[in-house]
């Protein structure tokens, strides 16, 4: 029996393991055996069963949930009694073997994997066997791959039940989208005696802040002037006005709404004085 390095990704899905938190790739497939992932290059070769093809199937289905791709994805289609060997330009990291509709019997790899999610195969050590019906899954290399062999106990040279394989990976977890932090100057109560008020802030975030808006009591937010360093002015109609304040950055994350109310104060009295506990700001 000839031997094959056959590199590929099989994705099997079960309730039991959670979900990815990365983004998804899938190949893309020739029919002669050929795909790229991820700008790596991917060649099949085959000892048994007749030529490649390629079909479409749907990778969005619960069996694929551990790391759903498309509802279309286009995937290499294959003898059900052929071994395959599959090389990688260069080793891929969490790469993912994606099992469509494999028929019984048992699959013998060159390299650990992980069951990932899917239904009807388990594995022992690098084998899975296939019971009865047909299995779709999701299974998970782990160590970086740059080879892969996968043989068939139903090896034959002839050609009789066709099956789809495919091949993905994921890519490294997007960083946290930080929630805009936003600051106003002077605390939660602003004292002034003037007519034209003026509040003022920063804005920051993991990305560049696109908007700061504030709400003058229950009227609509109105956009202030500046982002990282903002500012606000409006005339108060009573003696104490609430102020309600938000930041969204560019990824349009909003930050918490913060509150701050200005008191207006009558002006102070010739040789007046004010107990030094009290604190005034004036804009």
């Amino acid at each position: 029996m000839k031997l094959f390095v056959f590199t590929v990704a099989i994705v099997v899905t079960f309730s039991s393991f959670s979900l990815s938190t990365a983004a998804d790739l899938g190949a893309t497939w020739s029919a002669s055996g050929t795909a790229e992932l991820d700008g790596i290059t991917i060649a099949v070769t085959r000892d048994g069963g007749a030529d490649f093809s390629t079909s479409p199937f749907d990778a969005s289905g619960p069996n694929f949930s551990f790391a759903p791709l498309s509802d279309e994805e286009t995937s290499l289609n294959f003898s059900y009694n052929s071994n395959l060997s599959i090389i990688f330009s260069s080793p891929v990291e969490r790469l993912r073997l994606y099992l469509v509709s494999w028929r019984a019997g048992t699959y013998q790899l060159n390299r650990s994997f992980d069951l990932k999610s899917g239904s009807n195969f388990t594995r022992s050590d690098n084998e899975i066997t296939v019971s009865g019906g047909f299995a779709n899954g999701v299974i998970e290399f782990t160590e970086p791959v740059s080879s892969l062999t996968i043989l068939s106990s139903a090896f034959s040279t002839s050609d009789f039940s066709r099956q789809l394989l495919h091949l993905g990976k994921s890519t490294p977890d997007s960083p946290d989208l930080q929630i805009p932090r936003l600051n106003i100057n002077g605390g939660k109560i602003i004292r002034s005696k003037r007519k034209s008020v003026t509040v003022r802030g920063t804005a920051a975030g993991s990305v560049p802040i696109q908007t700061v808006e504030v709400r003058v009591e229950n009227e609509k937010f109105l956009r202030a002037d500046g982002t990282s360093n903002w500012s606000f002015r409006f005339q108060p109609k009573r003696k104490k006005t609430r102020l309600t304040v938000r930041a969204t950055d560019q990824s349009g994350v909003t930050s918490a709404e913060s509150i701050v109310s200005v008191l207006m104060e009558r002006p102070l009295l010739v040789g007046s004085s004010r107990p030094k506990s009290a604190r005034q700001i004036i804009f």
